[in-house]
């Protein structure tokens, strides 16, 4: 006896060969293209998938829903795809670092969350950013994971929570007076901070969690980090809840977490990430405590003293590192760490004779020596910045980078500094003592140029000497304080230790709105000018030049790099199409005065698409007022066969219905439908469209109309059935008419159609008969046999609506196959299906006046055998296999 799953892959397989040799036989019946890819159809054309909020919501009695008609109907009885080029990139970026053999660390979220996310919901504030981060970061492990060692899932959650929803000095610049750095006009000071920082630890464990339950499928132990500066973030890591401290003063504007939200978080992170610049002086502030309004900063009852917009030089103070390292030591248990971040701020396009670069890197490279002597758990440190980035609030006013980017050069070429060159005599083991280095670093003449033109060779060189005699002094003074030898090298560290550099996405990829990347809070809060009117949309174009920088870290001797990934970039959130009305009228209205059937209705639709577009307006770019107005009305109000099942006999198809006219309200029902689409196309064009700049349009059923016969009568018919069309008003006909931005299509199957003229002689008609044609359906109405894939008549269909009616901007908003339910995952008719109308769909777009002209199979062999080549059958058959040629087949399948 065959087995189960024998049997299964044999028949699977006798289907496969049954559908190859159809395809066979039918692709020699037409001349149109059987490859074609994505790339073939227009840039801005999109692709999607869709639902209707009864078919997929579910939740019919909940949160103040009442019922609507397919509530009473169905109960008679009884907010996106991954980006493959998004993909791409990532890929390409990772598998580059690899083979240079440097060790990628991948950081999920830089302050760069999409803005999308945050205008739905409010991004951090909200717990939803709880599901949509862990799915981000579920793609990031699936895709990436296996050669991904090490995962930072935040940056930095402190500074963002405290900048972006405090201070509002930082994307997405959320504040309340009198806490607001500059104005705010969203945001409560008091509260949102919390929010935002307890939603970040929460969206972190969650990531966390889902990655050590699916981590076993993967190559690499990936560990998974929070980057952190101010240690009252370890608290909840370590021990699963805020500091008493803390919580005493916030009260109750800090969220407490549940029992198992804090043994999710306890113990969430495999290694921290360490953040250090410089120091903040810091002075008692008790009084604070007693305002009755107050933000975190007065929550904490000190005053922080520190420049935030400041470009100059930070003060070299390494003996700090060490106390902050020792303090995570003692307190928490010497957790794994990498200093993620630590670098020297200059003034952009100063020099590349970075000297005090070099002063502050041998100083807190050397503190990370002692702090690893005194036994801190150490396992890396990078320095900030890999080459000259977009400095985000400073834009490129100021710089970190080991390279300096020419920004007057089209082609961003990048040149290496003083310290690029002192990093990799270093990494490269060499012994490092400052005055030696910059002593032996003067020599090198690729260094001897300062980028202002009118600064002379002779006065570098004099300011050179001088800031050697300086730093001179100060390493004795200074450096020499926390250091226990003056001079060392990369063997005096661990052998497992790495060094290395980074950057982030929006500082450093640009591409800002190429291959399907969608804005972030960056992009907007860049584009209002707070960054000096600098951009990261162009950056240092890392997402064509990443080649480049990797073969430049591996000349530098990098043994790792750390990215962040670009959430618009790799998930740009799906391209909403809203619906106001799709068969679902609500039941209250319905009851009171007819629904559709009357008048009012124009009123009470009108109010509620305000409502929508109000709410909802400023992230939905396109809306349709209502689906499928021509199916919803012959079968709501002539055959009662859908809701709200009105007819009368002996038209009702279903039952006969105790209500309802089929002689009048279907004209009724799709007038006032109209009547209301235009209504509220007005009120969107005059209220909203300026502010929000959406295309409104309506969604019909079209089906392709096929004479049942060649006889004369039966296409006289069939142009009957396509031209039934109401009466107006001249003020109804002047508000109707252009009252669409496009056309919405939906789309499966043909009718055919017979004449019906004797229909005509009767009294008593409906719709149907008063167009003097049968609709003949291929399939029962209520079947659930397969359609025929006939995607000719869609083109016919598309061919009609351009040359009626000036070619009107169209979307095809619903188009697929019908199969049996549980019937198979192995849906090979509906893969044929959506080839053939997809690939009709191209054909209408090319179907242009130009005329273009494709070759055939003939051509391809015609021109074979002219230019020599031997042919044969089978040869010929070959040629199809060829995906450069043009080969016949979707429209016969």
């Amino acid at each position: 006896m065959m087995e189960p799953k024998t049997c299964y892959s044999t028949i699977l397989t006798l289907k496969l060969i049954t559908f190859l040799l159809l395809n066979f036989t039918l692709r020699k019946l037409s001349a149109y293209e059987n490859y074609y890819s994505r790339d073939d159809f227009p840039h801005d054309f999109i692709f999607g998938s869709a639902t209707t909020a009864y078919q997929v919501e579910g939740a019919a009695n909940e949160d103040g829903r009442t019922p609507s008609i397919w509530d009473t109907f169905a109960h008679d009885d009884g907010r996106g795809p991954v980006n493959p080029k998004g993909l791409e990139y990532y890929n390409n970026l990772i598998n580059e670092l690899i083979s240079n053999g440097i060790q990628p660390h991948v950081t999920l979220h830089n302050f760069d969350l999409p803005q999308v996310l945050e205008d739905e919901y409010g991004g951090w504030v909200s717990r939803k950013i709880i599901r949509d981060f862990t799915n981000y970061a579920d793609v990031c492990f699936r895709e990436f994971g296996d050669r991904v060692l090490y995962w930072t899932t935040i940056n930095e959650p402190n500074v963002f929570a405290i900048g972006g929803y405090d201070s509002g000095a930082t994307p997405p610049r959320r504040c309340s007076p009198p806490f607001c750095y500059s104005t705010g006009n969203k945001g409560n000071s008091t509260i949102e901070p919390y929010l935002a920082v307890h939603n970040i630890l929460l969206s972190h464990s969650s990531a966390a969690r889902l990655y050590r339950r699916k981590k076993t499928n993967m190559d690499l132990l990936v560990y998974q980090s929070l980057h952190l500066v101010v240690i009252r973030i370890m608290e909840p890591l370590v021990r699963g809840d805020y500091p008493v401290s803390m919580k005493r003063n916030a009260g109750s504007r800090i969220p407490a977490f549940t029992s198992r939200e804090s043994e999710q978080i306890k113990g969430s992170a495999d290694f921290i990430g360490v953040i250090h610049y410089y120091n903040i002086n810091v002075t008692d502030n008790p009084d604070a405590l007693n305002n009755n309004l107050r933000d975190y900063n007065m929550d904490i009852a000190a005053v922080l003293y520190f420049e935030l917009f400041s470009n100059e030089e930070i003060a070299v103070t390494p003996w700090k590192l060490v106390e902050e390292l020792n303090k995570l030591k003692l307190l928490y248990g010497n957790p794994p760490l990498f200093i993620y971040e630590n670098g020297q701020r200059t003034n952009s396009n100063s020099s590349l004779q970075d000297v005090t670069r070099v002063n502050y890197l041998y100083g807190y490279i050397g503190a990370v020596l002692d702090a690893l002597r005194d036994g801190s758990n150490i396992k890396g440190y990078f320095v900030w910045s890999f080459m000259d980035v977009f400095e985000l609030l400073d834009g490129y006013e100021s710089s970190f980078g080991l390279y300096y980017v020419d920004r007057n050069d089209p082609e961003l070429k990048r040149y290496p500094k003083l310290s690029a060159k002192w990093y990799n005599k270093f990494l490269k083991g060499g012994s490092t003592s400052i005055v030696g280095d910059l002593q032996q670093l003067n020599k090198d003449p690729s260094h001897m140029m300062k980028l202002e033109p009118y600064l002379s060779l002779m006065s570098i060189n004099i300011a050179l000497k001088l800031t050697l005699l300086l730093l001179l002094c100060l390493n004795f003074v200074a450096v020499r304080l926390v250091l226990s030898a003056d001079e060392y090298n990369r063997l005096d560290f661990p052998t497992d230790f790495i060094f290395g550099s980074g950057t982030s996405a929006y500082q450093w990829e640009g591409a800002v709105s190429e291959d399907g990347r969608t804005p972030s809070i960056w992009d907007t809060y860049a584009h209002a000018g707070f960054a000096h009117g600098d951009t990261g949309d162009i950056a240092c174009d890392g997402y064509h030049k990443y080649k480049e920088d990797v073969k430049l870290m591996m000349e530098t001797g990098l043994d790792a790099y750390t990215l962040s990934i670009s959430w618009s970039r790799l998930i740009p959130r799906i391209q909403p199409h809203v619906t106001l009305h799709n068969f679902d009228l609500p039941q209250a209205l319905e009851d009171e005065y007819g629904g559709w059937v009357s008048p009012k209705i124009i009123r009470d639709f009108t109010n509620y698409a305000d409502v929508c577009f109000r709410e909802f307006g400023d992230r939905v770019l396109y809306w349709n007022t209502v689906n499928e107005p021509n199916v919803f009305t012959i079968g709501g109000y002539d055959q009662g066969t859908t809701p709200p099942t009105r007819c009368s006999p002996p038209f009702c198809q279903k039952y006969n219905s105790s209500r309802g006219d089929s002689t009048t309200e279907p004209y009724l029902a799709v007038h006032h439908i109209l009547l209301s689409h235009s209504s509220a196309v007005r009120l969107y064009r005059r209220k909203y469209k300026d502010k929000q700049h959406g295309f409104i349009g309506i969604a019909v059923y079209s089906s392709g109309l096929i004479p049942a016969n060649d006889a004369d009568e039966d296409q006289a018919a069939t142009q009957r059935a396509r031209a039934r069309i109401p009466t107006f008003s001249d003020r109804e006909s002047a508000q109707l008419k252009g009252s669409c931005d496009f056309i919405g299509m939906i789309f499966y199957n043909n009718l055919n159609v017979t004449d019906n003229s004797v229909a005509l002689k009767r009294n008593l008609r409906d719709y149907g008969t008063d167009m003097a044609a049968q609709l003949i359906f291929t399939q029962a109405l209520f079947s659930n046999e397969e359609y025929p894939v006939t995607p000719w008549t869609l083109c016919e269909e598309l061919n009609i609506m351009k040359t009626l009616y000036g070619n009107p901007p169209i979307f095809i908003y619903e188009n697929g196959q019908r199969t049996q339910r549980n019937s198979s995952l192995q849906d090979v008719t509906r893969v044929e299906y959506l080839h053939g109308y997809i690939g009709a769909v191209l054909d209408s777009i090319r179907d242009d006046p130009k005329l273009k002209r494709y070759p055939k199979l003939s051509a391809e062999w015609y021109g074979n055998f002219l230019k020599g080549g031997k042919t044969s059958v089978v040869g010929a058959i070959e040629l199809e296999k060829d995906p450069s040629s043009v080969s016949v087949g979707h429209l016969f399948q």
